[in-house]
């Protein structure tokens, strides 16, 4: 594993400050979108700096709930002049009252937030961790760029029973706020890896997981003949292009899911379809 460079050792050691002082923070006023706080949180907007720390921000009252149920909600940052928010937060914390909540001006909560619209609830969120041991039913994703496909496959992966998400560098991030909110709350009970794709099948060889590709290919079986695998590590494909030839080529099988009409599916109905035939005592 690469050595942690200077500068990511110091933004994952101020973020660790930052978290032990949520607690003492409960309740308290933040007015000026220039306070430090706010300025460190900020920097999760990008993904550089998400990559280099355990934490992103989450919106919405529905998304709090879900990270909240998961134990992975760390602070909650709400707009103080509205009331509605603020009843809101009693639900996302009904379990954990522990939750720091942090009342913020409308300027310092719109430091925080991704969305054009007014944000009225913001979470500070860890990621999910993940035990490579543990992982025998993964989801592996080559270049797919649409948010609104990443977010699908991720609800997809954890509704029908995969460990773990593996996305290569083409994909789009897995933590952009768009992908998080087509993820309906799913990240935040599966882990997302990113990865370069061939180490990725190179690692689930070495642990005698099939990999299985999603393509249209001479070679490829129809989904129908597969047997259910116990295991299995599922490529899916770029939206337009398709799974690379060299991944294709490196895979155990190929498969292919038979239609009636159209010779393609979108990347995230074809890769949920797999899933679900894959599922777990189906």
């Amino acid at each position: 594993m690469p050595s942690k460079n200077k500068y990511t050792v110091l933004m994952e050691n101020n973020m660790e400050k930052l978290i032990r002082r949520l607690p003492s923070m409960n309740e308290e006023v933040i007015a000026s979108a220039s306070n430090q706080t706010i300025k460190t949180l900020a920097r999760l907007l990008l993904k550089k700096y998400r990559d280099e720390s355990d934490y992103f921000l989450a919106e919405g009252a529905h998304m709090l709930q879900e990270a909240s149920q998961a134990g992975l909600l760390k602070a909650i940052f709400v707009l103080w002049e509205d009331q509605e928010a603020r009843s809101s937060i009693l639900q996302v914390i009904e379990n954990h009252p522990e939750i720091p909540v942090i009342n913020c001006s409308k300027s310092a909560l719109g430091k925080l937030s991704s969305l054009k619209s007014e944000s009225r609830l913001i979470g500070l969120c860890q990621k999910v961790q993940f035990d490579a041991k543990s992982a025998s039913r993964i989801l592996m994703l080559e270049n797919v760029q649409d948010p609104g496909n990443v977010g699908t496959l991720i609800r997809s992966a954890y509704s029908f029973g995969a460990d773990c998400v593996v996305l290569s560098e083409g994909c789009a991030d897995g933590y952009n706020p768009k992908v998080l909110q087509a993820t309906q709350g799913a990240l935040f009970y599966i882990p997302l890896i990113s990865k370069e794709i061939h180490k990725a099948i190179s690692s689930c060889k070495d642990h005698d997981i099939p990999v299985f590709a999603a393509a249209l290919h001479h070679d490829s079986i129809a989904l129908s003949k597969v047997e259910h695998p116990e295991k299995f590590a599922l490529l899916i494909g770029n939206e337009g292009q398709g799974l690379t030839k060299e991944t294709i080529e490196s895979a155990d099988y190929v498969i292919h899911i038979e239609m009636s009409a159209f010779e393609s599916l979108n990347a995230a109905i074809a890769g949920s379809i797999i899933l679900y035939q894959f599922q777990p005592g189906l």
